[in-house]
């Protein structure tokens, strides 16, 4: 079945079928899906459907998207052995099902939600001991990768709910062996067009991961390849990205950056910056987001370190960090140095009144040498949406990742690229105080962001790109 092609006389107007195959859903919680969510601002509902798995911690945004299928152990699967296991450890899926089943599967074992009833009665010791014993089994096979998805079917009602909304477009940001895979079985079977979007460079990142990973890389990077090559428009998150991607795949990349609404985020002007001496007030400095400690939270560890050691000189100031509450739970311990403050991000309404208040922005990146292999050519989506805000900013990480080398290319924050306490809190030292410096930065920022990343020229020359796409032969 191929989908119905549209055409109007202004193609601005128009808006393609597009079906969006993601690990995570739209939100407004993590980079990769603020990004997503700006990319497909005020995308009409009917037009737009979206295929993912139901992450336990992230909140989805159904403002951009409803039209959701979640995909499940019913659809995702690990590699064949594993398969023959889960078949006979669980038990065959009935049809009933296979057309209904909405159940959760993230790779984890333990996550996956038993069809058969419970016999709260059953004491028998020896079945317990051996239920006991197979979910050690599955906890330690999880734990070193073999439940890593290499498969995705099309189930019946997969097949059902792709073909009642006809794709023209599927756009994807690839992911495990599975999630790489799924775009092509799609396109060649619907006849729709593909569109690649990488945010960052996972699959440099993905052998680290556990043993089976290891095993598992050189089909993962296969597959990438193959979904790469063959998709009609590629999309990187930065130019740094752009260029390593054309000399890795050796096909074209233009970089696409989550843009922003300036308007909704601006909450002063450069000039509003120049500081003024008070002992009795308190200066802040703000990091708002997510944790992952592959990507930020040893950064963010020196930062709150170097906040301590500046109230030890004397300095009022204090580091607040904003994160959603299931980070709060995780995390808390490793923040506990004095003039730390974690509170809990509820919404990004709350986040311009939160900027108001503060004096400088932080973004912290990985410096670790394995580590940094997932970030080395990302530009967190945030960094946006500070920009925008007019409040000075510094960014703490290598040299050789994006956020930095644009940073130190355009002026739009201040840098600090060395893994030194004594350094970074003097960096942070005279972001807060030197006047001159915290009034260019917040200049450049606004102007980079105002002629490059609002939020309606991003996404007008994005829908142009998808429509020239559909409407190409």
């Amino acid at each position: 079945m191929r989908p119905r092609k549209l055409h109007t006389e202004n193609a601005d107007s128009f808006f393609p079928r597009v079906l969006v195959v993601t690990q995570y859903p739209f939100n407004l919680q993590h980079g990769a899906g603020i990004a997503l969510s700006n990319y497909f601002h005020g995308w009409p509902e009917a037009n737009l459907a979206q295929l993912c798995i139901d992450d336990p911690v992230v909140r989805p945004d159904f403002s951009v998207c409803k039209n959701i299928f979640l995909l499940s152990i019913n659809q995702l699967r690990p590699i064949w052995p594993l398969r023959m296991y889960l078949d006979w450890r669980h038990g065959k899926l009935s049809k009933k099902n296979i057309e209904h089943s909405r159940e959760s599967y993230i790779g984890k074992i333990k996550n996956f939600k038993r069809n058969e009833k419970k016999n709260s009665e059953d004491t028998d010791l020896r079945r317990k001991s051996r239920s006991s014993l197979k979910g050690w089994v599955e906890n330690i096979l999880a734990e070193l990768g073999f439940f890593e998805n290499t498969v995705c079917r099309i189930t019946p009602d997969l097949d059902k709910f792709i073909q009642d909304f006809r794709p023209e477009i599927v756009f994807s940001t690839l992911g495990d062996i599975a999630f790489s895979k799924l775009p092509r079985q799609i396109c060649s079977r619907y006849g729709a067009k593909s569109v690649v979007h990488i945010t960052d460079d996972w699959m440099s990142y993905f052998r680290h991961r556990n043993f089976a990973s290891m095993v598992l890389t050189p089909l993962m990077y296969w597959q990438v390849y193959l979904t790469v090559r063959h998709a009609h428009l590629r999309y990187s998150i930065c130019e740094t990205m752009a260029q390593a991607y054309e000399i890795r795949f050796k096909t074209s990349f233009q970089p696409l950056i989550s843009p922003v609404k300036i308007s909704d985020w601006k909450v002063r002007e450069s000039e509003d910056n120049v500081y003024t001496e008070n002992p009795e007030s308190e200066l802040t400095v703000l990091y708002a987001g997510t944790i992952y400690p592959f990507s930020q939270g040893d950064s963010l560890k020196d930062i709150s370190s170097s906040i301590a050691r500046l109230r030890e000189d004397g300095m009022n100031v204090q580091l607040v960090i904003s994160t959603p509450k299931e980070f709060i739970q995780r995390y808390s311990r490793d923040f506990d140095n004095d003039g730390t403050r974690i509170i809990e991000y509820k919404s990004r309404e709350d986040l311009p009144n939160l900027f108001r208040t503060v004096d400088a922005l932080v973004i912290p990146v990985v410096f670790d040498d394995v580590k940094i292999k997932f970030a080395r050519y990302s530009m967190p989506a945030k960094i946006i949406a500070y920009m925008a805000t007019g409040v000075p900013m510094l960014v703490y990480g290598p040299s050789v990742v994006p956020a930095v080398i644009e940073a130190n290319k355009y002026g739009f924050a201040h840098t600090a690229t060395t893994r030194d306490p004594e350094y970074l809190k003097n960096e942070i030292n005279r972001l807060l105080t030197d006047s001159k410096l915290r009034v260019e930065i917040s200049s450049k920022a606004l102007t980079r962001v105002r002629d490059n990343y609002e939020l309606e020229k991003v996404t007008g020359k994005f829908r142009q790109n998808l429509c020239e796409l559909v409407d190409s032969k």
